[in-house]
């Protein structure tokens, strides 16, 4: 039986470093083609490198959907 949960956070570990990779293949071949505008390859780097590290805190982040509100009434 397939556990969802694991499912869904292995899908998930696996579009990250999917990411990672096309990040390092982006790196790899701003470097060793530069275009004329260094601004433009900078700002595309940066768009890359923003959207991994998101990808990368969605990974660690859990959201507790119904938090369980505990009332003390003093009694």
């Amino acid at each position: 039986m397939l556990n969802y949960a694991n499912t869904e956070e292995k899908a998930k570990r696996v579009k990250y470093v999917r990411a990672l990779e096309n990040f390092a293949n982006t790196t790899m071949r701003v470097l060793s083609h530069p275009s004329e505008d260094k601004n433009e390859d900078r700002q595309a780097l940066l768009r890359h490198a923003n959207a991994l590290e998101k990808l990368k805190t969605n990974l660690s982040y859990k959201k507790e959907k119904h938090p369980k509100k505990i009332y003390n009434d003093g009694y």
